[in-house]
């Protein structure tokens, strides 16, 4: 059994950084001991749809590009590292919620529940990119800590899968650019 192959398993509608952004977000500090997130794989979600069919990612596409026809992707700015105890992750985040990013992941929310799509359903939109995972024996720090702010366009929108893996825990694929 070939253990270094990601099993492809959870799918996400996500915002990808440029060359640019994911220099600056990769060289942000993380705690000791947190496993970075590979420098590919640093994207913003905008939407997690948990395990999909194949007819289930061609709806996800279908809803996607419609919610983003005629309207340009948002800028994205991210200024505080926040480490999340039940996720065990560390992540860049937004000081101050942008409105144009928020209403972009709504109109994703919306089209993706249409078509009975979106497994965090409810759950408010938070604009983040995962850094780094915690390990199992240190505990995360409480307290968020601004950063030098990246701030970016995203160059492009797409439907990724994540897969698990040994080492480093997780990568991510994109299966279809959207925009």
């Amino acid at each position: 059994m070939d253990t270094g192959t990601p099993r492809w398993q959870r799918h996400f509608l996500a915002l990808l950084p440029d060359a640019a952004a994911r220099a600056a977000l990769a060289a942000i500090a993380v705690p000791a001991g947190a496993r970075p997130v590979h420098h590919d794989d640093l994207h913003l979600t905008l939407a997690f749809l948990g395990t999909l069919a194949p007819e289930g990612e061609a709806s996800a596409i279908a809803a996607a590009a419609a919610a983003v026809r005629d309207v340009p992707l948002p800028a994205v700015r991210l200024d505080r590292l926040e480490c999340w105890r039940e996720a065990r992750v560390c992540c860049a985040t937004e000081t101050e919620p942008s409105t144009a990013l928020n209403e972009f992941a709504a109109r994703f929310t919306a089209a993706l529940a249409e078509r009975g799509l979106g497994a965090a359903a409810g759950k408010p939109f938070l604009a983040h990119v995962t850094l780094a995972r915690l390990g199992r024996g240190a505990p995360p720090p409480t307290d968020a800590l601004l950063v030098p702010a990246v701030s970016w366009r995203p160059e492009g929108l797409a439907l990724l899968a994540s897969g698990a893996i040994p080492e480093p825990g997780a990568r991510y694929r994109v299966l279809q650019r959207i925009a």
